[in-house]
């Protein structure tokens, strides 16, 4: 009986590669809807706050940065400012969700909620106060 060749093994070849979770992955499919909702959540901030500001004065907005833009820039102000923190927030959920998936829903669903207080709020103590 022949006896089988001896192969060398090194003990890294026995480790499976480590994957380090701050490397690039392709953008994931859920993804997606999770960026669609940061975008609607915070559109409908931006719809909300010019009727709620048109009916209450800027005096009524809590947001200094805001008011400012509005008293400097009338609606241009806060609107561009707006459209700027919307692209910037879509783009930083997006680089949360390729690096580190697990965190994408969290992040997102803060980006989320604080457009959705602001809607709530123009709501309420604009458009309905």
């Amino acid at each position: 009986m022949t006896a089988l060749p001896r192969i060398a093994l090194d003990a890294a070849e026995l480790v499976p590669p480590r994957i380090d979770p701050a490397v690039e992955r392709p953008f994931p499919r859920e993804g997606r809807t999770l960026l669609l909702a940061v975008m609607v959540a915070q559109l409908a901030d931006l719809a909300t706050f010019l009727p709620a500001i048109a009916l209450t004065g800027i005096q009524a907005e809590s947001n200094p940065l805001a008011r400012q833009l509005y008293l400097v820039a009338g609606d241009a102000g806060p609107v561009a400012f707006k459209a700027i923190a919307v692209v910037a927030l879509v783009l930083l959920v997006r680089r949360v969700a390729v690096r580190f998936p697990r965190l994408a829903a969290p992040s997102a669903a803060i980006v989320i909620a604080i457009g959705l207080i602001g809607t709530a709020s123009n709501i309420i103590g604009g458009l309905l106060g």
